[in-house]
């Protein structure tokens, strides 16, 4: 089937069941100006944001129905999800709860129609309240990072009150709260109008909306409106709270019409996109595999006003990460989103590197600076390799390098200039300045570099640190490409040296790192001691990067190894079971034996097209196709023997600590490119020496 045709709506036929109170990655929405995540019952919302106003870790809108205050029941919700609507169903007692919640295109709001259903077989009376909280915060621009300004309810503000104590207003049709600023700051103000159709019949000691309907018939329904926006004024908050009640169906309406035609613009040259993918030809049941890649780039997709209306990707949604990237998740899917949007995606390269991706992972595109909202901010070393691959991608994509005939195109493009934290360089100066980064890492005794220590590379996998396979491989694939460059230039001479210096480094790796036999490799201290580690990441880097250079044991052994230890049938393992620092080293189903990261699967998949097995690759995808059911790909799924399977594939991990894995994650938008890949083939010159 053509992806173009696939129908969006498909994603609400696999609605997800939970109790208020379990623990699970609800789903989101985001309109491109902000988003939220739906929240404990049918009715409930929270992390509400529009930068720079933020109800991150506030939640509102919970139901009362006739003295029973749902969130502390039993009852089970069905969630189900599409790009422009969480429709939500359950059932207490005698009535029937149904919810569609939207965020209509260009407003700082939100819409939800909330409608209870008589099932008796008599007329019955309805006492509906509704707990509205609106606590928001603006605290301006510089504190968009992975975490963002929010309300103080969480254990991590446990020694703060950042918002806990507003302004309410009680207004005839709803609830207006300001934030209280705190003395001495320079704080932006922050309103949250909550407005009802209809108006509450009163409110409680409690300060719940409350609404009392007599007499409800069996089968007779009750339908109400809550439109919920955030603005820095009064009027920009109530305003477009009440524009939404005005005409709630079109509203309704205009969130439907904005993610289909954003849809239909990823494959056509018209639309609010600078670009287009290619509208693949893709096996019906592989289709929901490429679809949730490609909607994980369009969830990340922000126009923020405090950025001057510029579009920029985030990483991941909803509740943190909502200005922010990190050049690692963001690059990964660099070749789709330079087809799909280029204009952003140099921006955002252009921003990586003058914020220094040497100094910094995460990067606040509202101020364009690098750090982190609790302090300095550290690097991730594989944002060398990031920013070369990312840059690459671009160029090939601008200028038709993966053509057998680039021409003069090719070698025109290379002088385009890009601002960096060295000063102004050409894209020429910047391939030269990532690829021979390696040079001032390198370890003489071993002819290989040192990539840090685990806080710069996997976080919660301790023996993972300093000489490692992956890394190794990548630059090994930077000065690959880098030689590519020079020919493209006529700099052959350059081109053969590159390519020799690349030799050198790869038979370095496969004599110091390379578990004979086994299939996975050992990191290497500065002090000289090994310690073997078996993780996917090696995995799908080495392959990805060198897979066509190894030796066809190594290859053979390789997919031994993924296939014995790593493989699920819906996804990866990170980290081997059999590993002796699986467990011992936390339990964070990203990283470690129990899951894996949202790309992980896919670096994988890359790696065995690149080394001849399109046949794994494909079966295993059909899996993958049954996990991308649940919406876009998260940042981590986990392994099915841990967690039980959800529409039979592996269930996406959680946002709450201490696992913090996000529901989308823009990562998961390589699976577009293993896809293309498997559909197309591979570019000539993703090749071997």
């Amino acid at each position: 089937m053509q992806l173009s045709t696939f129908d969006l709506s498909w994603y609400s036929r696999w609605p997800i069941q939970h109790t208020a109170l379990e623990e699970w990655s609800r789903p989101g929405l985001t309109n491109g100006l902000g988003s939220l995540q739906a929240a404990a019952d049918p009715c409930s919302i929270r992390h509400v944001m529009f930068p720079p106003v933020s109800g991150a870790e506030e939640s509102t809108a919970y139901l009362t129905l006739n003295g029973t205050f749902l969130a502390a029941t039993q009852m089970k919700t069905a969630v189900a999800w599409c790009p422009w609507a969480i429709d939500r169903e359950a059932q207490h007692a005698d009535w029937k709860i149904a919810t569609r919640l939207s965020m209509p295109p260009d407003v700082h709001g939100v819409l939800q129609r909330i409608t209870l259903t008589n099932t008796a077989s008599t007329a019955q009376t309805l006492e509906l309240g509704l707990r509205l909280s609106g606590r928001c915060v603006n605290r301006g621009i510089e504190k968009w990072y992975w975490g963002v300004p929010g309300v103080a309810t969480t254990l991590a503000g446990l020694l703060e009150s950042t918002g806990l104590d507003p302004i309410t207003e009680i207004l005839p049709e709803g609830l207006l709260t300001q934030e209280r600023a705190p003395e001495g700051t320079e704080a932006g103000r922050a309103f949250n109008a909550q407005l009802l159709s209809p108006a509450p019949h009163h409110w409680n000691r409690n300060g719940d909306a409350g609404w009392t309907f007599p007499d409800i018939a069996p089968g007779e329904s009750v339908t109400l409106y809550l439109a919920l926006a955030l603005g820095e004024t009064r009027d920009s908050a109530i305003g477009p709270a009440r524009a939404l009640l005005a005409d709630p169906a079109a509203a309704f309406r205009d969130a439907e019409a904005h993610w289909r035609e954003l849809w239909r613009s990823a494959f056509a040259p018209d639309g609010p996109l600078s670009g287009q993918v290619p509208d693949l030809d893709v096996p019906e049941d592989l289709a929901p595999a490429a679809v949730s890649a490609l909607l994980s780039l369009l969830q990340a997709r922000r126009t923020h006003r405090v950025a001057g209306g510029k579009s920029f990707y985030n990483i991941s949604t909803p509740r943190r990460v909502e200005a922010c990237y990190y050049p690692n998740d963001w690059s990964m899917t660099a070749r789709s989103l330079a087809q799909l949007d280029p204009e952003p995606t140099w921006r955002q390269l252009e921003m990586a590197l003058a914020a220094d991706v040497r100094k910094y992972n995460q990067i606040n595109f509202l101020t364009g600076r690098g750090g982190d909202a609790m302090g300095p901010g550290w690097p991730y070393t594989v944002d060398i390799y990031n920013a070369f691959y990312a840059a690459w991608q671009l160029w090939s994509a601008e200028c038709g390098v993966r053509s057998a005939e680039c021409g003069t195109r090719g070698a025109e493009c290379l002088h385009r200039k890009l601002t960096t934290a060295s000063g102004d360089m050409t894209l020429l100066e910047v391939f030269e300045d990532l690829a021979f980064d390696w040079r001032s890492r390198r370890v003489d005794k071993l002819g290989l570099a040192d990539y840090g220590s685990k806080h710069e590379l996997l976080e919660c996998v301790s023996t993972y640190e300093h000489v490692v396979a992956s890394l190794n491989a990548a630059a090994v694939w930077m000065l690959r490409r880098l030689a590519d460059v020079y020919r493209v230039l006529d700099r052959n001479d350059d081109a053969l040296a590159a390519d020799l210096e690349a030799d050198g480094l790869r038979d370095a790796l496969l004599q110091h790192l390379y578990v004979d036999g086994c299939g996975w490799f050992r990191c290497i201290r500065l002090d000289g001691r090994a310690k073997e580690v078996r993780h996917c990441w090696d995995t799908g880097m080495v392959l990805m990067c060198i897979g066509a250079e190894l030796p066809a044991k190594v290859q053979d052994e390789i997919v031994h190894f993924f296939q014995s230890e790593l493989q699920t049938p819906g996804w990866i393992r990170a980290l081997s079971p059999h590993d002796g620092d699986a467990a011992v080293s936390g339990l964070r189903a990203d990283h470690q034996f129990n899951g894996a990261f949202g790309s992980w699967p896919a670096e994988v998949a890359l790696g065995l097209l690149r080394i001849g097995r399109a046949d794994l690759v494909k079966d295993w995808l059909t899996g993958i196709a049954h996990t991308a059911r649940q919406g876009p790909f998260g940042q981590a799924y986990y392994d099915e023997g841990v967690e039980p399977a959800t529409h039979g594939g592996a269930t996406k991990v959680t946002d709450e600590t201490p696992q913090c894995c996000h529901w989308s994650n823009i990562s998961g938008g390589l699976f577009f490119t293993v896809i293309e890949e498997l559909v197309v083939g591979q570019p000539a010159k993703e090749r071997a020496k």
